[in-house]
């Protein structure tokens, strides 16, 4: 749980959130900005829980297995956004699958925006 995660955990806690990491190996020490760990057998697994339990995703770079994340997000019908300038996958194959961002708060407010048009959609 260190680099980008970390820093997501803990601005999470800081705005009031409850956090939960979805790992598919043992944490000895997870981070003290962490709520819940819930350990999954395979990352394929690990993937599909974590777009299941999730809203939406925002993504910064990442290879493969964010790819594979992605697509998860995609086919639960959960909206993505990427980060321009990040690299990775962002770079070269996120594109067809959502759109891209420059400035995080963009990011936000557009999955702000999706989720209070799919919270309206299942109302009715």
């Amino acid at each position: 749980m260190l680099g980008t995660f970390s820093y997501a955990f803990g601005a999470a806690k800081m705005l009031g959130g409850r956090t939960m990491a979805i790992v598919d190996n043992d944490i000895h020490s997870p981070s003290l900005f962490i709520d819940q760990v819930l350990q999954i057998p395979t990352v394929m697994k690990k993937h599909e829980n974590i777009a299941l339990l999730s809203s939406a995703a925002i993504i910064i770079g990442g290879g493969d297995k964010s790819l594979h994340l992605a697509k998860e997000f995609i086919k639960q019908g959960k909206p993505i956004i990427a980060i321009t300038g990040t690299h990775g996958i962002v770079d070269s194959e996120v594109k067809p699958l959502g759109i891209k961002v420059s400035r995080f708060i963009d990011a936000i407010s557009y999955i702000i925006m999706k989720l209070t048009l799919l919270k309206r959609l299942y109302r009715k």
